[in-house]
């Protein structure tokens, strides 16, 4: 857990601007001192790493719990955070993507997120989602569900179980609010030039496409991010 607020400020910044300075870094109004001495505590935790070229980022767990810094490490690492995939194909063949702007794995594609609610279904849910972040309606059944884990080299970058859900019915077009937040259409063409996707992604498409309902467990090794 994070245990002061200098070291939340920290972990905060680094979420959305990783590799970044020790002056970059320390707020205004710190002294040198005090922040020193939060950062090397968030080092010696595992929450934040210094990169050969004397930058700082978050590792994955630092990542993780930089989302609610009020669980512990213990329960970020151990349990498989739930999501859903909302995937949604256009008229082209396109389907439509999200660039992640946030770690872990800052600046790879992915399928568009949404989290499950106690209050409504998931399909329900997906559908208010979608609209919320892509301006267009869908109507959402569910496909399959995955376990997934990303490792690179000896971190758990990623650990996931995901719902996977597929709109059989698009309206409307994608918002200029949503283009700004990184969403776009992308053939297997496009995705196969990323060099920053989602390595799940290929396998969720193939499972999607076979038409069937499934469930995977699908582990994932990618180089070390720095």
């Amino acid at each position: 857990m994070i245990h002061h607020n200098i070291q939340a400020k920290i972990i905060e910044y680094l979420a959305g601007h990783p590799g970044s300075s020790y002056a970059d870094m320390r707020p205004a109004g710190v002294e040198s001192n005090a922040f020193s001495y939060h950062l090397k505590l968030l080092m010696k935790e595992g929450l934040v790493k210094k990169r050969d070229d004397g930058k700082y980022r978050l590792t994955a767990i630092g990542g993780m719990i930089s989302h609610n810094p009020k669980k512990s490490i213990t329960e970020r690492v151990k349990r498989a955070y739930s999501v859903m995939f909302l995937m949604a194909r256009n008229d082209k063949g396109q389907w439509l993507v999200r660039r992640r702007m946030y770690p872990p794995l800052f600046g790879y594609v992915e399928a568009v997120l949404s989290h499950p609610v106690d209050e409504i279904t998931v399909t329900e849910q997906a559908a208010v989602t979608f609209k919320e972040r892509t301006g267009m309606q869908g109507a959402f059944r569910v496909a399959g569900t995955c376990f997934v884990r990303v490792v690179a080299g000896d971190e758990l970058l990623s650990y996931k179980n995901i719902t996977v859900l597929v709109a059989d019915e698009l309206n409307g077009e994608l918002s200029k609010e949503a283009i700004s937040e990184q969403c776009s259409w992308m053939s297997i063409e496009d995705l196969n030039k990323e060099e920053k996707l989602a390595p799940q992604m290929h396998d969720v498409i193939r499972l999607v496409e076979q038409g069937d309902l499934f469930w995977e467990e699908l582990r994932y090794e990618i180089d070390p991010i720095d």
